[in-house]
This record gives C-alpha cells, sequence and structure tokens, in this order.
C-alpha cells in the first residue's frame, strides 16, 4: 500500500470516529462513555503530538469556544496519528528491505 494511503486511511480513522461521537452527544444520543474509549487510544497512540493538540485546542477555545477546541484537537489527533502510523510504515518498509539486502 502507497504511503500516501496509509497516511490518509490512518488519519481519517480517529477523525471520523471522533466527529460520529460528538454528533451523537450532541445530538443527546444516550451512549454509554465506553463507547469513547478508542478516542482515548487514538490519542495515546498520536503521541507526542497530542500534547500539541490539546494546548492548540485550549487557545482555540480562548478565542472561539468548546467547539473549536473539538475540532482542533480531533484534527491535530489525527494529523499525529497519521504521522505516526505513516513513520511506522516508513521504519518498517526499510528495516524488511534492509534485511532482504544482507540476505542475497
Amino acid at each position: 500500500m502507497k504511503t500516501k494511503h496509509v497516511f490518509l486511511i490512518s488519519f481519517s480513522l480517529p477523525v471520523l470516529y471522533s466527529f460520529s461521537w460528538h454528533v451523537a452527544r450532541y445530538l443527546n444520543w444516550n451512549l454509554s462513555t465506553d463507547f469513547n474509549i478508542p478516542s482515548f487510544f487514538f490519542l495515546i497512540l498520536a503521541m507526542p503530538w497530542t500534547l500539541l493538540a490539546i494546548e492548540a485546542g485550549e487557545f482555540a477555545k480562548s478565542i472561539f469556544g468548546i467547539g473549536a477546541r473539538n475540532v482542533v484537537t480531533i484534527f491535530m489527533a489525527g494529523l499525529g496519528f497519521a504521522l505516526n502510523v505513516t513513520f511506522v510504515k516508513i521504519c518498517v518498509y526499510w528495516l524488511i528491505n534492509k534485511y532482504r539486502g544482507l540476505n542475497t
């Protein structure tokens, strides 16, 4: 799979999940908070970019309100998750190619 596709898929997964969670909360659907556990794991897997996303989200909240904070945090955490996944993919492919080169 191309690196661009890995980046786009890994960016869209947390963004779509988080937006659907916030839309469901906005529509007052009675969802258990257990459904938001994957968002926590997306934030953990997006480290260290999550720290920057939280800071930028708080800055956006002070200017535009809580809705802007959610949007900024979701997009930046999704971007961080996508960067981390893409970096891991590049490293794994590099190691595989290096290992293949040693065995020939």
